[in-house]
C-alpha cells in the first residue's frame, strides 16, 4: 500500500515530532520511518497502525487509496486492518 508521504510528514511536524520520537512512540525504527517518509520503503498493516496510533489518526489517513473497493466495504476496519481494541 502506497503510503501518503507528504501526510505522514505533515501530522508528525503538526505534533512537533521528531523522527526519533516517532519511532519511541509507535516501536517502528526511526530509519524505517525516515525511508517511509523519503519514498524508499512502504509500509504495511502492522507498521501502518503503530504509526497511525502514534498519531492519533486512521489508518487511511496515512495511505493513498486508490481503489473505491476499499471505500465500497466500509473503510479499512471492515478489511481487518484497524485494531478493535483502539479502533486504529
Amino acid at each position: 500500500m502506497e503510503v501518503n508521504v507528504e501526510r505522514l510528514k505533515a501530522l508528525r511536524h503538526i505534533r512537533a515530532m521528531s523522527q526519533e520520537e516517532l519511532a519511541d512512540q509507535s516501536g517502528v525504527g526511526r530509519a524505517t520511518i525516515s525511508r517511509i517518509e523519503r519514498g524508499l520503503s512502504g509500509a504495511q498493516g502492522r507498521t501502518l497502525r503503530r504509526l497511525a496510533v502514534a498519531l492519533g489518526v486512521k489508518v487511511e489517513e496515512l495511505v493513498r487509496i486508490e481503489s473505491p473497493f476499499v471505500e465500497e466495504l466500509g473503510g479499512f476496519d471492515q478489511l481487518g486492518w484497524l485494531d478493535a481494541e483502539d479502533g486504529r
